[in-house]
C-alpha cells in the first residue's frame, strides 16, 4: 500500500512538471525517502514505542538499532559485502530480543536496553551512513522475517563484540560454549590493566565497601571460573560473605570481558582480560569471520546457539501469539 502510494505521487509529479529533467529529480527524492517508500515489504505489525514516546513499527526500527550497534563498536569499515550475512545474524538477533519483549504487539524500549541512532541524524549524516542505512534495510528484507525460539519461544539472544576465543556457557540449554578461534585476532582481543596496590584497594573499597589493604590482595580475590572456558561465573572478595558475579566484579571494575585473571606482576598488580563483552550467544567478531568464509546467516547462528529454529514472525504469530508476550 505505502509503495502504490509514493509511486502514485511519483507519476503525478511527473505528469505535472512535464517530466523529462523531473526524472533525476525523482530518482533522488526516492533516495533520500527510500525507508518511507520502500519499506511496504517490511511491516511487520508490531510496534516499538521510543524513548520519546514516538512509535513505529518494528522493521523500521531494527536498522536504526543495527546501526548504532555497529557505530559503538566501530565496525563500519570491517562490513563489507562478504560479511553481509553477519549483519543478517545481528539484524535476526535484534528482531528476536525485541519480540522476546513484546507486550500485546508493542515493545517499550525503557524496558529493553537496546541503543537506535535516529532516523534523522542518519539522514543529516547522508553519505556513507546513509548508504549503509539502506543496504542495512535491504539486508532486513533478506532475513524473511526470521527470529530464533526454542521451545517456540523466542529465545534470549544474548551476544557480543569478540569472544575469548570460545563463547560461554549459559543457563540457557541453548547456550553452550562455542569454538569462535578467529577471536584471537582481533586488535581488542587482550586487554591488561595495571594498579598499585593502594590504586586497587581503592577502587574495591569504593565500588564493593571492602577494605582489602595493600598486602596480599591476590590471595584476598577468589575467582570460580569456567573450567572450559576460563569465564569467570563469581568473585569472592576477602571472604565467603562478599560473593559477586563475574558479570558485576566486571561491570564495577571496568574490565572489558569476564575471561579474565587477576595476578602480582613485580611491585603491581594487574588484571588480564580475553575478548569484549559478556561472552555469550554470539561474538560479532567471530560471526564477521564466519561470513566472510562464506557462511550464510543462519549457519552463523546455528554455530553459536544451539538447538535452535528459525521461525517467521507472521506465520509464528498465527499459530502461538500467546508465546510472544512476556516470555
Amino acid at each position: 500500500m505505502l509503495r502504490r502510494k509514493c509511486s502514485s505521487v511519483i507519476v503525478i509529479i511527473i505528469v505535472v512538471m512535464g517530466g523529462g529533467m523531473i526524472i533525476p529529480a525523482v530518482i533522488t527524492m526516492l533516495m533520500n525517502n527510500y525507508n518511507l517508500c520502500g519499506s511496504a515489504n517490511l511491516l511487520s505489525g508490531y510496534t516499538v514505542e521510543l524513548d520519546n514516546g514516538k512509535k513505529m513499527d518494528m522493521e523500521e526500527f531494527i536498522p536504526l538499532a543495527v546501526m548504532k550497534q555497529m557505530e559503538k563498536r566501530g565496525e563500519h569499515s570491517r562490513y563489507g559485502k562478504k560479511s553481509d550475512e553477519a549483519v543478517k545474524a545481528q539484524i535476526v538477533i535484534d528482531r528476536t530480543r525485541l519480540m522476546k519483549n513484546m507486550n500485546n504487539g508493542t515493545v517499550k524500549l525503557s524496558d529493553i536496553n537496546m541503543e537506535y541512532e535516529s532516523e534523522k541524524c542518519i539522514k543529516k549524516k547522508k553519505g556513507t551512513a546513509y548508504k549503509e542505512y539502506v543496504k542495512i534495510h535491504n539486508l532486513s528484507a533478506g532475513t524473511k522475517y526470521n527470529i530464533m525460539t526454542y521451545d517456540n519461544k523466542p529465545i534470549n539472544a544474548y551476544y557480543h563484540s569478540i569472544s575469548a576465543g570460545k563463547t560461554r556457557n549459559g543457563k540457557e540449554e541453548y547456550i553452550i560454549s562455542a569454538d569462535s578461534v578467529e577471536d584471537i585476532r582481533a586488535e581488542q582481543y587482550l586487554n591488561i590493566t595495571y594498579y598499585t596496590p593502594q590504586e586497587l584497594n581503592d577502587i574495591i573499597k569504593n565500588e564493593f565497601g571492602i577494605d582489602i589493604g595493600t598486602d596480599n590482595q591476590v590471595d584476598k580475590i577468589h575467582l570460580t571460573a569456567q573450567q572450559s572456558t576460563g569465564y569467570v561465573e563469581e568473585v569472592i572478595i576477602q571472604d565467603e560473605s562478599n560473593v559477586f558475579s563475574g558479570d558485576d566484579f566486571c561491570r564495577k571494575m571496568n574490565i572489558k570481558s569476564p575471561c579474565f585473571v587477576i595476578e602480582k606482576y613485580n611491585e603491581a598488580i594487574r588484571i588480564i582480560s580475553k575478548g569484549v563483552g559478556n561472552g555469550r550467544g554470539l561474538s560479532m567478531y567471530g560471526a564477521v569471520q564466519m561470513a566472510n568464509a562464506g557462511c550464510g546467516y543462519k549457519e552463523i547462528l546455528l554455530h553459536y546457539y544451539k538447538g535452535i529454529k528459525f521461525q517467521n514472525i507472521k506465520k509464528y504469530n498465527k499459530v502461538s501469539t500467546s508465546s510472544v508476550v512476556n516470555n
